[in-house]
């Protein structure tokens, strides 16, 4: 949703909310200190798996909170997101006033 320039910030807000009140969201790799201490030195292939998919889910937890930190400054109560265009359109109109 978040590569979808038409999106509406409430409902991608939704969607991810909703998604993980039934999975188990990723921690942080910095949250678990010590971690590569606890893991194993030949991790079977299902573990290697399961590892993989761990950290592309917490990957798109970042990539999305990241997106939601930069777009919710241009979020209009409607739940559009202003394009660049209309931020520069704003950002132009604002600077020709001083």
């Amino acid at each position: 949703m978040i590569k979808d320039t038409s999106v509406n910030f409430f409902e991608a807000e939704k969607a991810f909310k909703t998604y993980f009140r039934n999975h188990e969201k990723p921690e942080g790799e910095q949250e678990d200190i010590g971690e590569h201490e606890k893991r194993e030195k030949n991790p079977s292939k299902r573990e290697q798996r399961e590892m993989q998919r761990e950290n592309h889910m917490r990957m798109d937890v970042k990539r999305y909170e990241y997106w939601r930190d930069r777009m919710l400054p241009y979020v209009l109560p409607d739940g559009h997101i202003l394009t660049p265009t209309e931020r520069l359109k704003i950002w132009k109109d604002n600077s020709s006033r001083q």
